[in-house]
């Protein structure tokens, strides 16, 4: 391999890992909440799945959580108190088809996607996994 080969793919390595990654359109919650998004656009499993959630907004409040709603273009906050991001941004970030029937995301605190289905899940599920984390176990310590 030429020099000026290497030294272009060298130039090419260094420019994409100096690039900023695109920011999160929940980037603001990070450290403080946990964000479940649903998205879709199965009506039965959309409102089952938020329906799950809200059946216990007390679970909800003490693992401070944010439940956001991505139907087409319309995005709601049926738990929480953030402005809605964009359904665009949201599909982006997260790589949703616009014609997904249906996806459930759990965010961590860290920011990190932490579960994925495309089934509805049980609130006690997610509840469950939440509780599992480190981060969780050390915020309920006495």
């Amino acid at each position: 391999m030429s020099l000026s080969i290497l030294l272009t793919a060298s130039t090419l390595l260094l420019a994409m890992a100096a690039a900023p990654a695109a920011a999160s359109p929940i980037e603001g919650l990070q450290w403080r909440n946990r964000v479940v998004i649903v998205f879709g656009l199965d009506e039965a499993k959309v409102d089952s799945q938020l329906d799950a959630f809200l059946a216990d907004r007390s679970a909800l409040e003490e693992r401070e959580m944010v439940l956001i709603h991505v139907d087409g273009e319309a995005v709601s906050v049926p738990f929480g108190d953030i402005d809605p991001p964009s359904a665009g941004a949201m599909r982006e970030a997260y790589r949703i088809d616009p014609d997904e029937p249906f996806v459930v995301i759990l965010v961590g605190k860290d920011g990190g996607e932490k579960l994925r289905r495309t089934e509805p899940v049980t609130a006690r599920q997610i509840f469950d996994l939440i509780d599992s984390m480190p981060m969780r176990q050390s915020e309920t310590k006495p």
